[in-house]
């Protein structure tokens, strides 16, 4: 049929989250969908937000407490060292180090031989501050000066149905 299709509004508000200010840096909080799942918020390199799966596939580790490579827009497991796409959440190996923490690394590996990581799930996220239009550029006193601090994610990633406004704990910075 020749009719128009409405568009329909996938964003859900996510109260008292924040995407952090820097590019690079990671928040982590906990959003209860249907029982809890724990989500990370990271700025990439162009500056936009995206909200992703806080545990490692590989080895079930808190990825909130990674490191986030901004030439290449990539999350790195702090305990395994697998390396995620923030772009979509795929794995692309792992990152080698040494010392201790390589020796750690590779303990972490090798007890994990039997698992494969698998792709996280990674969707976009805007900031929401009262009037604000999600504009990255925004400094920390414009945003709140719009109103009551906020995300909104299309959670149709993490759920089969979006619900309806949120409630969260957060960790990080």
């Amino acid at each position: 049929q020749g009719g128009k299709r409405s568009e329909v509004n996938v964003w859900t508000p996510v109260r008292g989250v924040s995407i952090p200010e820097q590019p690079g840096d990671i928040k982590a909080w906990e959003l209860d969908l249907v029982g809890p799942t724990k989500l990370v918020a990271v700025r990439t390199s162009d500056r936009q937000g995206v909200v992703m799966d806080a545990s490692c596939t590989k080895c079930s580790w808190d990825l909130w407490r990674g490191t986030v490579d901004l030439a290449k827009d990539e999350l790195a497991c702090p305990l395994c060292g697998t390396i995620y796409s923030l772009a979509d959440g795929s794995p692309s190996g792992a990152v080698q180090r040494d010392g201790f923490e390589g020796w750690v690394g590779g303990l972490a590996q090798s007890a994990t031989v039997m698992n494969k990581a698998t792709k996280l799930r990674v969707a976009p996220a805007r900031i929401t501050n009262g009037g604000d239009s999600g504009d990255p550029d925004k400094t920390a006193s414009e945003k709140k000066a719009g109103g009551a601090e906020g995300i909104e994610v299309d959670l149709r990633v993490f759920v089969n149905a979006a619900p309806s406004t949120s409630s969260t704990s957060e960790k990080g910075d």
